[in-house]
């Protein structure tokens, strides 16, 4: 398919070439014509007695007619007339009789009409004669000239519309079909000619941005739609708790505080893990910076250790001395202990024991084991629904674990419990 710009150039050059082509034939062709036809009327014209008069007096012979024919004898050397009262040589007959033409025509000189020159045996053997052209003449190759100008463009248009205009319209209505569907799926690229391929390829480019930033938008939805939905879900049951605890609290009942007290803790993690659920669903994850485990465990271990003697649970930490640093964000760290030791606690049937310990190396271990009544198979491969054994705590602490790249398992504690064994990258 040749390109818009190769189609005007070639209706550009066409028209150009056609009216010159136009011109050349109406001037040179009827003109020469109509000259060569009178041509004959002219020998006509200048009778033979006539011509024996010139032979007579060349320097003194004239002729002419009552349609303005005139005809005078040259030099045939100098090519000027002999005849002292004859009319100069037209410039352009003069141009071609000294250019070694021996019997030029001239047609449209600067008087209004022809000249020509007549060769010959004799004493007058160079003849000038010259007549006008009819002004009924001029008229009619004016319409001719016209009328042939006239065509060229008619013709010129025509193949301009249907090489040029037409197709870029085409193309101009398929963008504007185009650009009214971008986002929307009925949408299909406009077929359009080559020249125009850059702003087809912006309308598919800017369609698919539409798309692309649609589905996000809707993915983000969703994910916020959930999310609020596990936040209602996941804080309904807690928050009722606390409440029948506070209540009994106001009636006297002074056992229900270290319920209360559990509760509240329980509400302050699971908000920590909401928060982060929603970071890791929106992909907002951090990943640089360097934490010390062995500081973290015993921040968690004195966090819930009066938590833990309220259940009669002693949470305590088997550290080493010093700091233990591995790469990760200490918040991320913490939550994970903070998840486990407080899923051991608080599911213990109490009087047990919850430990942390940290063992540095190549790959740093660290373990948090219960005594509790736990088994590995009941956990949840995935996050449970609210209310259950493990539910949230668990599944944020196995998505922040793949997020480290840490790597966590969980076996069975001796005589009971569940030991979670956590696992840094080597190096």
């Amino acid at each position: 398919m040749s390109s818009l710009r190769t189609r005007v150039a070639l209706v550009v050059l066409g028209v150009t070439l056609g009216t010159a082509g136009a011109l050349l034939f109406v001037v040179t062709g009827p003109l020469t014509w109509l000259t060569l036809a009178g041509s004959a009327h002219l020998f006509q014209a200048v009778p033979d007695e006539a011509l024996v008069a010139c032979d007579a007096d060349p320097a003194g012979w004239s002729y002419g007619t009552d349609r303005g024919l005139e005809a005078w004898a040259l030099d045939p050397v100098t090519h000027t007339p002999l005849h002292a009262g004859a009319p100069e040589v037209p410039g352009l007959l003069a141009l071609r009789l000294a250019a070694g033409e021996d019997q030029p025509v001239v047609v449209g000189r600067r008087e209004g009409g022809g000249a020509l020159v007549v060769r010959r045996e004799g004493p007058c053997a160079s003849v000038m004669v010259l007549w006008p052209i009819p002004l009924g003449t001029y008229r009619l190759v004016g319409r001719t000239v016209a009328l042939v100008i006239l065509l060229t463009l008619v013709l010129a248009g025509l193949a301009g519309w249907l090489g040029v205009l037409r197709p870029l319209l085409a193309s101009v209505l398929e963008l504007d079909r185009a650009s009214r569907a971008v986002g929307r799926d009925d949408y299909r690229p406009a077929r359009v000619q080559p020249d125009l391929d850059a702003v087809r390829e912006a309308l598919d480019d800017a369609h698919a941005r539409v798309l692309d930033d649609r589905d996000r938008l809707v993915r983000e939805r969703e994910t916020l739609e959930r999310h609020i939905a596990d936040v209602a879900h996941d804080l309904r049951t807690p928050i009722a708790a606390l409440q029948l605890r506070l209540e009994r609290l106001a009636d006297g009942d002074g056992s229900a505080l270290p319920g209360a007290l559990a509760d509240v803790g329980y509400l302050g993690l699971l908000t920590e893990n909401l928060a982060t659920a929603g970071q890791l669903r929106a992909g907002l994850r951090e990943l640089d910076g360097e934490v010390d485990v062995a500081a973290v465990a015993q921040r968690v271990v004195d966090r819930f250790a009066g938590l833990g003697r309220r259940r009669g649970v002693e949470v305590i930490a088997a550290l080493p001395d010093g700091p233990v640093v591995v790469p990760g964000l200490p918040v991320y760290v913490e939550q994970i202990l903070a998840n486990l030791v407080h899923n051991a606690v608080r599911h213990h049937d109490g009087e047990g024991t919850v430990v942390v310990v940290v063992e540095p190396g190549e790959r740093v271990r660290i373990e948090v084991a219960d005594d509790g009544p736990g088994r590995p198979e009941d956990l949840p491969d995935a996050r449970a629904a609210a209310g259950s054994a493990h539910g949230l705590g668990l599944s944020i602490v196995r998505e922040l674990v793949a997020t480290l790249g840490w790597t966590l398992s969980v076996e069975a504690g001796e005589p009971r419990g569940l030991v979670f064994v956590l696992l840094t990258p080597s190096g």
